[in-house]
């Protein structure tokens, strides 16, 4: 079960019943970086698939509190149209009364850590939107039943994609430098290039848009290379919050073997060209963060690093962090990757 939760002004909210839509404003284009900003907010939007839950946190603006609303669910792939990235939603709860900031985070029968929520909110996050945990999805939807007695639960919904145009889609095949278009009438998302000449790959936060990407298109191989059986995955993200501070997980995935209770948590650190000591220590803090609270101290987590390249010294550099650190589980230790774009497919090597 997935979910996200997306930060939203009145207007929004006024607008939402004609509209149906998830509006994710771009910036203007002003410089070098706004592609890799494009790069970002795809990455977050393609974290979306059909069926996911999604609730709204509306901004305090003129308003007495912070409100938390919903309940909707996906019903669209990300199209673009009037500047803005959107997508289609349905609304399966209908609940009149919102919950405040105020019953989420000051709970006293919450005995779990609201992970994304709380450390988005207390690290003042700027991001526009987070992804949830199951949990986090029923915590919010019981608050807000037990705030609307008389809600009204819609039971014709079916999952199932509607009709859009204009979506969004990912091209390899270009490969040519980006040229900033003067205004978004301009933008055509479909044109951005991801890849260099060379096809290194040309943004980080390209990572996290691919690996939503092949989730969204079920492409058991591209994960089968990474020793990940898809059918096993019950929950993944991507730019995950790490304590309360404004460090990052950059991907997080959830397996189970029977669909109910999770087995492995496998974390994955992604990084440009070759490998650093850097990586690999945060990739190992990260893990055992993990173990000690998702996990309540056992030790689930599988630490991976994906990068493009080695070279000579890959393995000397890995092996003199792990004699320097007692982080890595002898049970599951540290795997590292090698990714590279030939012939029009990824190809997936592993080094450690």
């Amino acid at each position: 079960m997935k979910g996200r939760i997306f930060v939203v002004d009145k207007d929004f909210i006024d607008r939402l019943h004609n509209n149906m839509c998830i509006e994710i404003k771009i910036p203007d284009p002003n410089n070098k970086q706004w592609f890799k900003t494009i790069t970002d907010i795809l990455a977050d939007t393609f974290q979306l698939q059909l069926g996911d839950y999604i609730f709204f946190w509306q901004k305090k603006e003129d308003n007495k509190d912070t409100y938390i609303r919903g309940l909707y669910k996906v019903s669209s792939k990300v199209f673009y149209e009037d500047n803005v990235f959107k997508i289609k939603i349905k609304e399966i709860y209908h609940f009149d009364v919102p919950i405040t900031e105020y019953d989420i985070l000051n709970d006293p029968y919450n005995k779990f850590n609201l992970w994304n929520i709380i450390g988005k909110k207390i690290a003042g996050k700027p991001r526009a939107s987070s992804p949830l945990s199951d949990y986090e999805i029923e915590f919010l939807t019981q608050k807000l039943i037990n705030k609307n007695p008389n809600y009204k639960f819609n039971s014709n919904y079916k999952d199932k994609l509607e009709d859009i145009n204009n979506e969004v889609t990912i091209n390899l095949n270009n490969n040519k430098n980006n040229i900033l278009p003067i205004t978004l009438k301009e933008f055509n998302p479909n044109s951005i290039s991801y890849l260099n000449e060379d096809n290194t790959i040309r943004y980080e936060k390209f990572f996290e848009l691919l690996f939503n990407w092949k989730f969204r298109e079920k492409d058991s191989s591209f994960f089968n290379s990474l020793d990940i059986d898809i059918k096993n995955v019950v929950w993944y993200a991507n730019y995950l919050p790490y304590t309360i501070g404004r460090n990052e997980i950059d991907y997080l995935i959830l397996e189970s073997q029977d669909t109910k209770i999770i087995n492995q948590f496998d974390l994955i650190e992604f990084q440009k060209g070759t490998i650093d000591k850097d990586h690999i220590e945060r990739c190992l803090i990260y893990a055992e963060w993990l173990n000690n609270n998702l996990g309540k101290g056992a030790k689930l987590t599988q630490p991976i690093i994906l990068c493009e390249s080695q070279n000579r010294n890959t393995l000397k550099i890995i092996n003199e962090v792990l004699e320097n650190t007692n982080l890595e589980n002898p049970n599951k230790p540290l795997k590292v990757y090698t990714i590279q774009y030939i012939d029009n497919q990824w190809k997936i090597e592993k080094v450690r």
